[in-house]
C-alpha cells in the first residue's frame, strides 16, 4: 500500500530505474532467505501431492500472455492484432489449464473449492475490490503528476494517509464481521467506493492535494470494508483441509486479476485520452466511471447473495 510513496521517493531522487534495483534486491533476498527459514508444515502423516510442472507452466504461460496482449494494448491500441493475438492465446491456455486442475487428484490450485457458492462470491469481491485499489494506487498519482503537473514525491505523498488508513481499518473491519456478518460490510463498503470513485471523475485538475487525498481515503474506507473481511468470509466457508488451497487461490487470483485489470483500465484512459501521453482529465474520468461499474456489479451480486444467504 505504501509503494507508491516510496517509488515516488526514488524516482525523484535517483530514476525510475533504481524502483526495479530495489525490488530486484529485496526479492533475491527473499528467496535466499527462504531456503534455509522456511520449513514444511504441512499435516504429518498425510501423503504429499507431487510438484505439478506442466500445471504451472499452463499458468505461468498464459498469465504472462495475457499480461502481455494487455500491456501492448495500452501503447498500440485495444484493436491491435498482436495484442489480441497475444491475449486470446493467453486466454486459451488458461482455459486448458482449468480444464487439467478440475481432472487431477492433486491439482495446483484446487479450482472445485469455487464449488461453494460463498467462496465463489467473496472470490468476486475480493477481486473486484483488488481491481479498485490497485488501479487507484496506479492512476492516482498519474493524475497528480500528468494531470496537476506535480512531482513523483508529491504524488506518493498525497496517497500515504490513504495507505496507512488502510492498515489502521482492516483489523477494526475483521473484528466487524465477526460480530454483524458479511451483509453489512458488502452494502456500506461497496456504496462509499463506488461514492469516492465516481468523485474522482468530477474534480476539477486544479484541486489542491489535500483534496485528492481526502478522496482517496473514502475509496480506501470502502475497499477496507470488503478487500480482507470478504477473503475471511470465503474461506471461511470452508473445510480445514481446503484452507490452504483456497488461501493460494486468493492470493495468486488477486495478484492476476488486479494486474490484468489495471492495465485493462489504463488502456481504456489513453483510449479515452485526446493527447499523446495517453492521461487527460477525460480519459482518467471514464476510466474511473469504469471502475465504479465494476465495483457495483461486484457489490450487488454480493448482497443478494449475503441477504439471501441471510434469510435462509
Amino acid at each position: 500500500a505504501i509503494g507508491p510513496t516510496i517509488a515516488g521517493f526514488l524516482i525523484d531522487a535517483w530514476g525510475w530505474h533504481a524502483v526495479f534495483v530495489l525490488l530486484g534486491s529485496v526479492a533475491l533476498a527473499v528467496v535466499v532467505v527462504s531456503v534455509f527459514l522456511l520449513k514444511d508444515i504441512g499435516h504429518p502423516g498425510k501423503e504429499l501431492g507431487r510438484f505439478d510442472a506442466i500445471s504451472t507452466l499452463q499458468y505461468v504461460v498464459g498469465l504472462v500472455a495475457c499480461m502481455a496482449g494487455v500491456t501492448v494494448a495500452e501503447s498500440a491500441g485495444i484493436a491491435d492484432p498482436v495484442a489480441l493475438g497475444l491475449f486470446v492465446a493467453g486466454v486459451a491456455v488458461l482455459v486448458v489449464f482449468v480444464r487439467r486442475q478440475l481432472r487431477e487428484d492433486h491439482p495446483l490450485l484446487e479450482l472445485a473449492c469455487f464449488r461453494n457458492r460463498t467462496f465463489a462470491v467473496a472470490t468476486v469481491l475480493v477481486l473486484v475490490t483488488q481491481v479498485a485499489f490497485m488501479a487507484g494506487s496506479i492512476m492516482v498519482p498519474l493524475y497528480v503528476q500528468d494531470i496537476q503537473g506535480r512531482d513523483a514525491t508529491t504524488s506518493g505523498l498525497t496517497i500515504l494517509p490513504g495507505a496507512l488508513l488502510l492498515g489502521f481499518l482492516n483489523p477494526v473491519m475483521g473484528r466487524y464481521l465477526d460480530r454483524h456478518g458479511a451483509l453489512p460490510l458488502i452494502v456500506v463498503g461497496g456504496v462509499v467506493t463506488v461514492t469516492g470513485t465516481l468523485a474522482f471523475c468530477v474534480i476539477d485538475p486544479a484541486v489542491p492535494e489535500w483534496v485528492v487525498t481526502v478522496l482517496y481515503g473514502v475509496r480506501v474506507a470502502g475497499i477496507s470494508c470488503l478487500m480482507m473481511p470478504m477473503q475471511a468470509y470465503g474461506t471461511a466457508a470452508l473445510s480445514h483441509d481446503e484452507l490452504s488451497q483456497a488461501t493460494a487461490i486468493l492470493t495468486s487470483f488477486r495478484q492476476v486479476f488486479g494486474s490484468v485489470m489495471s492495465s485493462v483500465l489504463i488502456s481504456v484512459m489513453a483510449a479515452a485520452s485526446g493527447n499523446a501521453i495517453g492521461i487527460d482529465a477525460h480519459g482518467f474520468a471514464v476510466s474511473f466511471a469504469a471502475q465504479a461499474a465494476i465495483v457495483l456489479a461486484g457489490t450487488v451480486a454480493g448482497a443478494v447473495y449475503a441477504w439471501c444467504t441471510r434469510k435462509a
